[in-house]
């Protein structure tokens, strides 16, 4: 069954409004008519029949005449007051019917603008609602959502394409190599030790980016609802990347303060030990990398310093987007896909915080601020 228009529904409400106004006026017409009219003359003759002095004691016979003409004007009366009431309800509800298409034109207006816009043209806006009514406002605010959707689909499609473009990257590097060693006779040991390692080399760079992509895929999907000490991740963070700061000569730093927070602790590891592994695969050799960690007004703070070659201005306003790079201080054989500071970001607003980068003289700071659980307690442990 075909819905009913909202031009009709006005319609049908009105007129049902108005019948039910129209018709206690009529019958209030009538019971008044009968009051006002009739029932004085019918009680004047009835007196005077009664009462001898009205009557000269002769005999009064009733006028019946006079009954049918009071009695037929009050049915003709009668017969107009609703036919009248006809007349008003159906013309009221025909002119709220005209009423109400010409009210809603705009809406409809704005309805076949939103239908003629299709998947393929999320580029285009509502034009023409110069007025300063709600019809205008809604109109801004449909293409304000549109703005945002083009933007979200712009960003995706940017996404895609660089996921694509990276998995494509090492399998044509891989193919490529294994052309050059078919190409060749009589290929030495050397040749097959040489392609091997590209190949392997390659095949970590592609699970790398994959687990990146589930990475981001999963913590839209995470469910946040475990109370962790953020000190005690740091702390194991610090000791697995040990070794690696060993083998650059890099010397960690540390000072933190314990603070319970609300998240998803295996999740939230991830977020934090890239921005550590990060300051230390690019810090200068034998530099400092400090982890600092304190709570102020209710919020856990982390503070990830190196004393590396930072980052242009320019290029840090870009670095929390997926895929991006730094040209000059990361190749391709470290920085992976450039996913890492993206879904870092990803992480921390998923736990309610921010993560910034702040320029230093030698050397980045990232900033992580998370909200605390509001029964902390927090103690400065120095390590």
């Amino acid at each position: 069954m075909k819905k009913i228009s909202l031009r009709w529904r006005v319609t049908i409400a009105a007129a049902f409004v108005l019948t039910l106004f129209c018709v206690a006026m009529t019958q209030s017409s009538i019971r008044d008519a009968n009051l006002i009219i009739a029932d004085p003359i019918l009680k004047l003759r009835t007196e005077a029949i009664a009462d001898p002095i009205l009557n000269g004691d002769q005999n009064f016979s009733p006028d019946t005449a006079l009954d049918e003409t009071v009695y037929n004007g009050l049915d003709n009366f009668t017969q107009r007051s609703y036919l009248f009431m006809l007349a008003a309800i159906g013309g009221g509800s025909f002119l709220v019917y005209l009423l109400a298409g010409y009210s809603l034109q705009p809406v409809k207006k704005l309805s076949s603008s939103i239908e003629a816009i299709s998947e393929k043209q999320l580029s285009s806006r509502i034009q023409g609602f110069d007025s300063k009514d709600e019809i205008a406002k809604l109109a801004d605010d449909f293409n304000a959502m549109m703005d945002r959707l083009e933007i979200a689909f712009l960003r995706e499609k940017r996404f895609s394409s660089n996921a694509a473009h990276e998995l494509r990257t090492p399998l044509t590097i891989i193919r490529t190599n294994l052309e050059i060693l078919a190409m060749n006779e009589t290929p030495a040991i050397e040749d097959y030790e040489h392609v091997v390692k590209i190949i392997k080399k390659q095949n970590q760079r592609m699970i790398a980016l994959v687990e990146d992509l589930f990475a981001l895929s999963a913590m839209k999907s995470s469910s946040i609802e475990d109370v962790f000490d953020v000190k005690e991740i740091i702390v194991d963070i610090i000791r697995e990347m040990q070794p690696l700061a060993n083998q650059r000569k890099i010397d960690i730093q540390s000072e933190l303060s314990s603070g319970l927070i609300k998240g998803n602790p295996i999740i939230f590891r991830q977020a934090v030990a890239n921005l550590i592994e990060n300051g230390i695969k690019y810090n200068t050799e034998q530099g400092t990398l400090t982890v600092r960690s304190l709570i102020e007004k209710n919020q856990y703070i982390i503070a990830v310093e190196d004393t590396g070659i930072g980052i242009d201005q320019e290029q840090a306003a870009h670095i929390f987007e997926p895929f991006y790079r730094i040209e000059n201080s990361r190749s391709r054989n470290t920085a992976g896909a450039g996913l890492g500071l993206a879904l870092c970001r990803e992480i921390i607003e998923g736990h309610g915080g921010s993560v910034a980068y702040s320029p230093l003289e030698h050397g980045s700071l990232f900033t992580i601020q998370l909200p605390l659980n509001q029964n902390l307690t927090a103690v400065n442990e120095p390590d």
